[in-house]
């Protein structure tokens, strides 16, 4: 003989889940045993938090106990690891041998460093005003030659300042920057090449055994502060400022008295199957993504398919992992437009190709 429920109690919610059952054995006064099934609803989860929506009651899943999640953290009282740090019982600290710095210093080929800046501004130029539909293709080809030597020469002479304040100090190759810079701090120049130009300076390697300082120098006999031409008339050049605002490129004055730079000029670029790698010649820790979007504008090939590296290195440089791999050939274009702060889809079409 069974016995069973005959109508299971009424929920305001009900699950579509099916409900929990079981079977309990029981004994009659006659010596039957008989057997009731016991019918459990399930339970409505309740939604807490500020994510919670509320649905059809039907459509509710259904738990016992609402769960909570919490993430926990690890926290270091930044002073506690200072304090550890004071006692050097974490970090890294060079011999005490090594307390005066080793200068390494890197001549910049003048030629390649003043194209490579030439060759971007061009394709960059004639990309912006052919999107603007204002100007025929031979006005757009006129006005490019112009402005581009202009802005060039201003780049160059603004290079040429910073390193004479920073060989005014080191003194062993001041014989090279003898005549007085151009280049003022009111001369503005487009930002991604004004901010190359700021850190191309000194910097301190991390990471080393050795106490290394690398310094960026003009090689013997570079003429007109590396400019292309003798004649330079800044006034000439500052005149095309309002146009380069106008046409979305960002402009920036240098404080040349800085000497400080960052070693994204010693990128060590190779071109393999259609694409650029940039190696580190020192300890990845030195060098940062901000770096790798620097030097990719300055990557260019020459007609035989090989690099025109910026700078000369040295035979002792050691090969450490690449920053940046692949980078595929229209990227030069992209990262000027990028650094210009230009809208996401200017940066993210299809560029001509620079070499």
């Amino acid at each position: 003989m069974s016995l069973q429920s005959s109508e299971a109690p009424e929920f305001q919610l009900r699950s579509t889940k099916r409900p929990r059952t079981s079977d309990q054995q029981l004994v009659s006064s006659a010596g039957e045993t008989l057997t009731r099934r016991i019918v459990t609803p399930r339970r409505p989860l309740l939604l807490t938090g500020p994510d919670a929506v509320m649905h059809d009651a039907e459509e509710q899943p259904i738990e016992l106990l609402p769960r909570m999640f919490e993430r926990m953290a690890l926290t270091i009282d930044p002073k506690f690891a200072d304090g550890l740090t004071n006692q050097k019982t974490i970090g890294y600290f060079r011999p005490h041998n090594q307390r005066m710095p080793t200068v390494r210093y890197y001549e910049l080929n003048v030629t390649n460093f003043r194209e490579s800046i030439s060759k971007i501004l061009t394709t960059y130029l004639k990309f912006v005003l052919a999107q603007r539909k204002t100007m025929s293709l031979a006005r757009i080809d006129a006005e490019v030659t112009l402005v581009v030597p202009l802005i060039t020469n201003a780049c160059m002479a603004a290079l040429y300042s910073k390193l004479r304040t920073i060989h005014s100090a080191y003194q062993t190759y001041i014989t090279r920057f003898t005549n007085r810079p151009t280049y003022t701090k009111e001369i503005e120049l487009p930002l991604p090449l004004a901010d190359a130009i700021d850190n191309v300076g000194i910097f301190t390697l991390s990471n080393t055994e050795v106490y290394y300082i690398c310094v960026p120098l003009f090689p013997e006999g570079t003429l007109n502060e590396g400019r292309s031409v003798q004649a330079w008339n800044s006034f000439q050049y500052e005149a095309y400022i309002p146009m380069l605002k106008e046409y979305g490129i960002p402009v920036k004055s240098i404080d040349t008295r800085r000497k400080n730079g960052t070693p994204w000029w010693t990128y060590k670029v190779s071109y393999v199957s259609g694409s650029y790698d940039f190696r580190c010649i020192y300890p990845p820790a030195n060098y940062t993504e901000h770096s790798a979007m620097l030097a990719s504008m300055f990557a260019r090939l020459n007609e035989d398919e090989e690099i025109l590296p910026i700078i000369t290195h040295q035979a002792t440089d050691v090969d450490y992992p690449y920053r940046f791999r692949e980078m595929p050939e229209d990227y030069q274009v992209k990262a000027f437009a990028a650094l210009c702060q230009a809208s996401s889809p200017e940066w993210n079409l299809y560029l001509p190709v620079t070499k």
